[in-house]
């Protein structure tokens, strides 16, 4: 399952990483949706340690790999920022509860300074992250009311069946010109071939005279 798992997760994180800047952009509301790339490697630290027995190689090469995931997404502060309060914001979570157990796997194998800090501020980190998010959906839910329709992403409303209509206008009205397109191509083409044709024998005809 181990196995399993790090393979699907090579296998999405190239796939999220390498997207095609054609491709639709994810929206601004599920930002904090990339933070789960930073659980991954994490649980598959604290799990090779429970399989093997031990915070070895193997555990402390994703543990690394976690931890510079997490520090890529922190000083790209601005990438989560600018969107109001969502569900989607409890991914966080998640993430940095299993990078805070994954350092403390790792300050437990390897005491020191350094480690025990990481490990100190990532839970505190973890633990205050949750306990504002836990926070926030009470009183979005129950006070202030507006937990769900603030998620623009899952939201449904009639500005955004108009604008559906009009692309779906638009998208018609493109497959309609295109197809127009494909059948009128092949007389276009066989007229141009006839037009030159025609210009090459009358340009031959004044030669021989």
């Amino acid at each position: 399952m181990w196995a399993i798992g790090l393979a699907h997760y090579l296998c999405v994180f190239v796939t999220l990483y390498q997207r095609l800047p054609t491709n639709e952009a994810l929206p601004k509301e599920l930002h904090p949706v990339y933070s789960m790339f930073v659980a991954t490697p994490s649980a598959a630290s604290i799990a090779w340690k429970a399989v093997y027995g031990e915070f070895d190689a193997v555990a402390r090469s994703f543990f690394f790999i976690a931890l510079f995931l997490y520090i890529s997404l922190v000083v790209r502060i601005e990438f989560f920022r600018g969107f109001r309060f969502s569900v989607a914001w409890w991914s966080y979570t998640f993430p940095m509860t299993t990078a805070s157990l994954a350092s403390i796997r790792y300050a437990e194998e390897a005491p020191c300074f350094f480690s025990k800090g990481l490990a100190l501020g990532l839970s505190m980190t973890s633990s205050t992250m949750v306990a504002l998010l836990f926070v926030s959906t009470l009183l979005h839910a129950f006070v202030w009311r507006s937990l769900f329709p603030n998620d623009l992403a899952i939201a449904i409303t009639k500005d955004k069946n108009t604008s559906g209509g009009k692309q779906g206008k638009k998208s018609t009205k493109k497959t309609y010109d295109i197809k127009r397109w494909a059948k009128q191509a092949p007389f276009s083409l066989v007229s141009s071939i006839t037009k030159s044709l025609s210009v090459d024998k009358d340009s031959d005809g004044h030669l021989t005279t």
